[in-house]
C-alpha cells in the first residue's frame, strides 16, 4: 500500500479480514522477519543514550531540585534544629529527598497529590519520581496541577534495555533475593529491580540522600537503592499491601521511619514508625496535620535519633 492511499489500505484490510489463510501467512512472515532482524539492544541503544544524556544535564537538576533554603515549620522541627538555621546546615544544603511513586495516578493513594503539594509548601526539598504512568486513568484537576513537578521514568523499552545492559548487576540482585528466607513475589521483585537500575543514576545525579517509598511496592525498589547508593529509606505502607507480612516484618527495620495502617506492624518494635492517619479526612484539612507530616519526613531524612524523636512527638499527639 502506498503512503497516504487510504482507499488501498481499506481494501487491503478488508482482504485480511475475509481471508484467514492470508492472515496466517502474513503473520508468520512478519514474525519471522522480526525474529531475524529485530534486536532490542540495537533498537533501543540510541534511545537509552538520549535518556542518559538528558538525565545528566544540569538544567534538569535545576528544574527539579528547588533548594531555596528551608523555612520555619514550627517549634517541633525535626532534630530540634532551629528552622531558621536549616539553610546553613550541610545536611540540607546539597541533598534532596526522593519521593518514590510506583504508579501514578493510583486509586490506592487518593491523597498523594495533596500530600506532595503540602510537603513542598512546607519547604521540604522533595523530588517525586514516578516509575510508571497509568495513561488510562482519568486525570482530575489536582493531578494536572501536580504533573509538571513529577519526574517520570522512561518507557518500558528503555528500562528493559538498561536491565539487559547491566546483566551482572541484575544477576546479583536475583542472587540476593534467592538467599532471602522471606521474599517479595517474583513479579513485584523483577519489576522493581528494573526501576532501581534506572533510578540509581538519576538519584546519584540529583544528590538524593533519602528515599521515601509511598507504598510497599515502592519499598522493594527503595531498599535496592539503599544498597546501591547508601541512602536512608522511609516508607508508607498502604492499608492492604500486596507484599507478604513476613517480608514487611523484615523490610521495615531497614527503614529509619515511616507510616503504617496496621497497628500490629506498628507494635513490632519499629520505633520510628507512626500510625497513618490519612484515612481521617477531617484531619487532612488542617495545617497542623501537614506540618507534622513535613517534620516527620525531615526527621526520617536526618538519620539517627532525629527520626525517633519525631516519631515520639507524633505518637504523643495521637
Amino acid at each position: 500500500v502506498s503512503p497516504a492511499d487510504t482507499a488501498a489500505l481499506t481494501e487491503a484490510l478488508q482482504k485480511l479480514l475475509c481471508d484467514r489463510e492470508l492472515r496466517v501467512r502474513y503473520g508468520c512472515a512478519g514474525r519471522a522477519r522480526i525474529e531475524q532482524h529485530f534486536r532490542i539492544e540495537h533498537t533501543v541503544a540510541p534511545l537509552l543514550k538520549l535518556f542518559q544524556d538528558a538525565s545528566s544535564t544540569p538544567r534538569n537538576i535545576v528544574r527539579s531540585v528547588r533548594l531555596a533554603g528551608l523555612h520555619p515549620t514550627g517549634s517541633g522541627t525535626a532534630a530540634k534544629i532551629s528552622a531558621g538555621d536549616t539553610e546553613h546546615n550541610s545536611m540540607f544544603q546539597s541533598t534532596a529527598i526522593a519521593y518514590l511513586i510506583d504508579r501514578w495516578p493510583d486509586d490506592d493513594l487518593p491523597l498523594l497529590e495533596r500530600e506532595l503539594e503540602q510537603i513542598k509548601q512546607h519547604h521540604v526539598p522533595i523530588i517525586p519520581f514516578v516509575c510508571e504512568l497509568d495513561s488510562r486513568h482519568r486525570f482530575i484537576h489536582a493531578m494536572e496541577e501536580i504533573a509538571p513537578s513529577l519526574e517520570f521514568l522512561p518507557d518500558a523499552m528503555v528500562i528493559e534495555a538498561e536491565w539487559r545492559a547491566n546483566s551482572g548487576l541484575a544477576q546479583s540482585l536475583e542472587e540476593d533475593r534467592a538467599q532471602q528466607r522471606d521474599r517479595a513475589p517474583s513479579a513485584i521483585f523483577l519489576r522493581q529491580a528494573r526501576f532501581a537500575l534506572v533510578l540509581r543514576r538519576l538519584l546519584r545525579d540529583k544528590k538524593v540522600s533519602h528515599v521515601h517509598a509511598t507504598s510497599s511496592r515502592a519499598l522493594v525498589c527503595a531498599l535496592m537503592l539503599k544498597d546501591f547508593l547508601n541512602v536512608t529509606v522511609s516508607a508508607t505502607i498502604e492499608r492492604r499491601p500486596p507484599l507478604p507480612r513476613a517480608w514487611l516484618e523484615v523490610a521495615l527495620p531497614q527503614c529509619v521511619g515511616g507510616r503504617v495502617h496496621d497497628r500490629k506492624l506498628l507494635e513490632a518494635e519499629h520505633g520510628s514508625f507512626v500510625l497513618d492517619k490519612t484515612g481521617r479526612f477531617h484531619l487532612t484539612s488542617h495545617t497542623k496535620f501537614w506540618r507534622q507530616r513535613a517534620e516527620l519526613l525531615l526527621g526520617w531524612s536526618g538519620r539517627g535519633q532525629e527520626s525517633k524523636a519525631c516519631a515520639e512527638r507524633a505518637k504523643q499527639v495521637e
